[in-house]
């Protein structure tokens, strides 16, 4: 059962979800939970965690045979599976099971292809757009023309309604508290933190001073 917010949640109208992506808030890995036209329930324990205060890609893979889940490239989980996947009503995005309930979360992109993801991996180069189903950019902002609907770019109008989130600039830098060029101000990390050498020179080499 659900006991955390949800990443991504579908469902067809007649029970709480069909499809779950959550993160373990504590441990911050994924799970995956799935149920089909057959009425079978799948459960795939992730065990790649991600990566705290910085940018991760997540890809699913269903291909009727096995449930697959990829962090960042690397394989989190895999498990036999089998079944069509329902038709859904809706889809939320951070949202938990029973309300009120949600994932605190900066979104940058979302993507949904009705094609199955090669094995290996997600690389968007071997999707075809005209499989596309759904593109969310999360970066309208508070300063768009409609800052209260998400829009899908994928051409089909899969567009959502907003409640309660809040726009958030996306401030690049150092969030690493150790480092000597953090940045309280960065809300994500660019993988530029740089470390005091044995001389006390903030990205240094030693060759500044003498041990």
């Amino acid at each position: 059962p659900l006991h955390w917010p949800g990443l991504l949640l579908g469902h067809t109208g007649n029970i709480s979800y069909n499809i779950c992506i959550a993160l373990e808030q504590d441990s911050g890995l994924l799970t995956l939970e799935v149920s089909t036209e057959d009425s079978d329930f799948y459960y795939l324990a992730g065990e790649v965690p991600i990566p705290f205060n910085q940018w991760s890609n997540y890809s699913l893979r269903y291909d009727s045979n096995s449930l697959s889940e990829y962090v960042n490239g690397a394989l989190g989980g895999n498990v036999e599976a089998s079944g069509l996947l329902l038709d859904l009503s809706e889809l939320w995005i951070a949202k938990g099971v029973p309300e009120p309930s949600y994932l605190e979360v900066v979104i940058n992109d979302i993507k949904i292809w009705n094609e199955t993801l090669p094995e290996g991996g997600f690389n968007e180069e071997d999707f075809s757009n005209s499989n596309l189903m759904a593109h969310w950019k999360f970066n309208q902002g508070s300063e768009g023309l409609h800052p209260e609907v998400l829009i899908d770019h994928s051409g089909n109008q899969n567009h959502g309604t907003i409640y309660g989130a809040e726009w958030v600039e996306n401030i690049q830098g150092c969030t690493d508290l150790l480092a000597c060029n953090y940045n309280e101000e960065a809300s994500t990390d660019n993988g530029s933190c740089e470390y005091d050498d044995l001389c006390g020179e903030c990205g240094g080499s030693k060759a500044s001073c003498e041990i």
